[in-house]
């Protein structure tokens, strides 16, 4: 599942809420599928399968920083645009190796619709507090069991391999950490992630920032107020 896969089935879902006479609200989803939905798409060509498995090895013999090293190399913008997601990451040297140029050199298609972008960004402490409580609740609904699972049916399954969450319980499952560890790596890998996602809307473009989200029935009145133009 890719950007473009995002983009193209949230284009129909609003079109469809647009046309029965409803506003749609886009909520959630990374920084780069929003982007990819709010700015276009860029006009890359289409996957390389072969480049892609070659990337991918590497990645499981080596892990990320050879892969990134040469995309750093190429293209630091573009470097920083991937926050070191594998994917990201991968997708943007196989671009690169294949046209010489990194994603972000290429020209965006046109939005589909116009966008009124409203960012929640609470504060570091509160953000903390809910990684904690998230990072329970899924070892509470059976994080383990649903990652032991998945590697049973699906034992190369490289993505899995690099989502926080499952990359360490499959650390712990393979007798490289305890659960206690992977707990706590979980937690730090989602504060990075989290840090990232901040630096990444806090340079977002016209969009409307707010940071108390304390109070949910006055974040609700403030997000209305600046919607009523349309309503």
């Amino acid at each position: 599942f890719s950007v473009v896969d995002y983009v193209n089935l949230a284009e129909a879902k609003i079109a469809e809420i647009l046309q029965r006479g409803n506003i749609p609200f886009v909520v959630g989803g990374t920084g780069f599928y929003i982007r990819g939905l709010s700015d276009g798409l860029p006009t890359t060509p289409k996957m390389d399968k072969d480049l892609q498995a070659e990337l991918w090895a590497i990645f499981e013999r080596d892990g990320l920083e050879p892969i990134q090293a040469e995309l750093e190399k190429h293209s630091p913008s573009e470097a920083i645009r991937c926050q070191r997601n594998p994917r990201r990451v991968i997708r943007a040297v196989e671009i690169i190796r294949r046209t010489g140029r990194a994603p972000n050199e290429f020209k965006n298609t046109k939005a589909a619709f116009e966008y009124n972008k409203i960012i929640l960004l609470p504060n570091t402490e509160v953000l903390q507090k809910r990684i904690i409580m998230r990072t329970e609740k899924m070892f509470a609904d059976g994080l383990v069991a649903e990652v032991e699972a998945l590697i049973k049916k699906y034992p190369k399954l490289a993505t899995a391999r690099q989502a926080i969450g499952y990359k360490e319980i499959i650390e712990y499952l393979e007798g490289k950490c305890s659960l206690e560890a992977a707990k706590e790596q979980i937690i730090i890998a989602t504060r990075q992630y989290a840090k990232r996602q901040r630096t990444w809307f806090k340079r977002e473009k016209d969009a409307f920032v707010i940071e108390d989200i304390s109070d949910s029935d006055k974040l609700l009145e403030v997000v209305l107020d600046r919607l009523e133009p349309e309503l």
